[in-house]
């Protein structure tokens, strides 16, 4: 089933969301990029008001976008070390410490 968000009233039906009292399509809406402090509030919110079942997609869905921070962040400062020459000698260290593994 397909959620539906607009306005601050929803009512849940057996063939979807319904607000107001009409439907809403979402291939109708036009949607604006929200100010991120006023989402915090409005996003525990609508978390506080989802059903148990809904939490684990919720979960999912905020771990995803962490891993996708965490891997822009990582790789960034990835790049900078690879482009000031941190890592030139990387392939012989791991060269090495795979010798000293096959030798232990």
């Amino acid at each position: 089933m397909r959620s539906y968000l607009a306005g601050n009233q929803r009512v849940r039906k057996k063939k979807g969301w319904e607000f107001n009292q009409k439907r809403i399509s979402v291939e109708a809406m036009t949607l604006t990029s929200p100010i991120p402090k006023n989402l915090r509030p409005e996003l525990i919110r609508l978390i506080e008001g989802l059903p148990e079942e809904d939490l684990p997609l919720v979960n999912e869905v905020l771990l995803h976008a962490e891993k996708d921070r965490l891997w822009r962040e990582i790789s960034s400062e990835a790049e900078v070390e690879r482009s000031s020459g941190r890592w030139v000698r990387l392939p012989e260290l791991i060269r090495e410490a795979r010798a000293k593994l096959r030798t232990a």
